[in-house]
């Protein structure tokens, strides 16, 4: 059996901009938002469906800016990938250490290990064994679904730490033989802000960026929010629920993301210290002021209990987490 997961690890979450097909702008009496220059583009970045959508700056520049907006996310895509066999990440795996890594690569280590520290923990890069243990394990033995053998998860856990990570300009390591780093839980976010900012530095104020994750900036063309629809991963085309922002990035987790076996109960949100998914939540949504941070946090939040949920939201002043629990009732870190 292979592991279930759809184009991308979050891909389940399906966040949705509402960038097209909005009314007129304030003070505009007759200009219909088909006037308003505006270029679109949707494509594939790492692994996930990406859009671009930018406003008010003249076709031919939106164009060229989308180019160098896409060859910036393939640049990074390299960097960070599982996969390339030349990517800095799959150096650092199989080398256990590297020299001199690429200084993106750097920041966002940072990044996470700053979440890590405030979710004491449950946001871990250094997952990576403990998921390819229980690829392995249900390509092996599908027809059961208790999951690894302890001592096998044992064995894993010990190679679980972030504090085991050593980063620095000079040299990015690990402490213990058999470690191994995966971005995916923060790695689709940080390449939205890239993104984002590249576009703002070419002028743009009023575009959605959609790499996985999604961040807005400035408002539609007629001068309201942006709408953010959260979908059901288990229902196609449902909505579970909707949020609106002018300035600021949202991201979802949810179980049924990646999932090992066919009951959903063995998924890629695993607490780092029983080596077990967690099933806490259907839907874990943050909305925050950037992307990364966004999307690291709805990992890490996916694996604490809602009264810790809640603390740690609040220990952010940018930070509001919408959660559709496994009995079916939300909650709101701001209420």
């Amino acid at each position: 059996m292979s592991v279930h997961q759809n184009v991308s690890r979050r891909n389940a979450l399906k966040i949705i901009t509402s960038a097209v097909g909005m009314s007129l702008l304030p003070g505009a009496a007759g200009r219909s938002s088909a006037t308003i220059p505006s270029v679109h583009w949707r494509g594939i970045v790492m692994n996930a469906p990406a859009q671009l959508h930018l406003y008010g700056i003249d076709r031919t520049h939106g164009q060229r800016s989308i180019r160098r907006a896409i060859l910036e996310a393939r640049r990074l895509e390299a960097i960070f990938s599982l996969y390339r066999p030349d990517s800095a990440v799959r150096r650092l795996n199989q080398n256990g250490r590297i020299a001199a890594p690429p200084p993106e690569l750097v920041e966002l280590l940072n990044e996470a290990y700053a979440i890590s520290v405030v979710t004491d923990g449950a946001f871990d890069v250094t997952m990576q064994p403990l998921w390819q243990l229980y690829a392995m394990h249900f390509a092996q033995v599908p027809e059961v679904s208790e999951g690894p053998p302890a001592d096998e998860l044992a064995r894993v856990s010990e190679l679980i730490d972030y504090r085991f990570l050593t980063i620095s300009s000079d040299e990015i390591s690990f402490a213990r033989k058999g470690m191994a780093v995966s971005l995916n839980g923060i790695v689709q976010g940080y390449v939205t802000d890239r993104v984002t900012d590249l576009l703002r530095a070419e002028g743009f104020a009023n575009m959605t960026v959609d790499l996985g994750e999604a961040r807005m900036t400035g408002t539609r063309p007629d001068g309201a929010p942006w709408g953010v629809a959260i979908q059901d991963p288990t229902v196609e085309g449902k909505m579970l629920d909707s949020l609106s922002l002018s300035d600021g990035a949202v991201a979802t987790s949810q179980p049924a993301g990646t999932i090992f076996e066919p009951t959903g109960r063995h998924h890629h949100l695993f607490d780092p210290r029983t080596g077990r998914s967690v099933n806490y939540y259907r839907s874990v949504t943050v909305q925050a002021a950037n992307a990364t941070r966004a999307d690291g946090l709805s990992t890490g939040l996916s694996i604490l209990p809602p009264e810790r949920l809640r603390a740690v939201s609040r220990s952010f002043a940018d930070v509001r987490a919408v959660v559709l629990k496994a009995d079916g009732l939300w909650l709101d870190s701001l209420s």
